[in-house]
């Protein structure tokens, strides 16, 4: 008889350790899966600032350089208006002091609105980036809550 009941603890005994080695298994492939995880997103993460940080850099020197070229149109413009209204014979000195005026403030005028229409679209890839980058930011929170909540659910399984 205590042959039978040893028998009986020591399978008891065998698939109590089976049991707890398959719960340990999983648990470290779970924890693996789960460091792997939070590498891949902060690696994810890391590749998409640089990226985002080179567009960032590739529109402010476009912006730089569309600003410049807006400045020298705008100049060629004054100076050809200049030209035109000085050359032109049949307006006395004061008649050209004041088409010249008007002219020019036109020009000054609509240079301002180009200009501030260029801006309104640099704040709003500003705000872009910005939305990018947090959505990328939660994007990456709820992947590992997700993650984090599985492995606790699989885990508990296994327990």
């Amino acid at each position: 008889m205590n042959n039978i009941k040893q028998s009986s603890n020591t399978k008891n005994y065998d698939l109590f350790n089976i049991k707890k080695e398959i719960s340990d298994l999983v648990d470290d492939f779970l924890l693996e899966n789960e460091i792997n995880l939070v590498d891949r997103i902060t690696s994810f993460e890391k590749r998409s600032n640089v990226v985002l940080k080179k567009k960032q850099n590739f529109e402010e020197e476009s912006f730089d350089l569309l600003t410049k070229q807006i400045d020298k149109i705008f100049n060629d413009i004054r100076y050809q208006i200049m030209t035109n209204i000085m050359n032109d014979e049949a307006l006395s000195e004061s008649q050209k002091e004041i088409k010249l005026q008007r002219s020019l403030l036109d020009v000054f005028q609509l240079q301002n609105m180009v200009e501030e229409m260029l801006l309104m679209i640099s704040i709003h890839l500003e705000e872009m980036n910005g939305d990018t980058k947090s959505y990328l930011t939660k994007s990456s929170s709820v992947g590992e809550t997700f993650v984090s909540k599985i492995t606790s659910l699989t885990s508990s399984v296994f327990n």
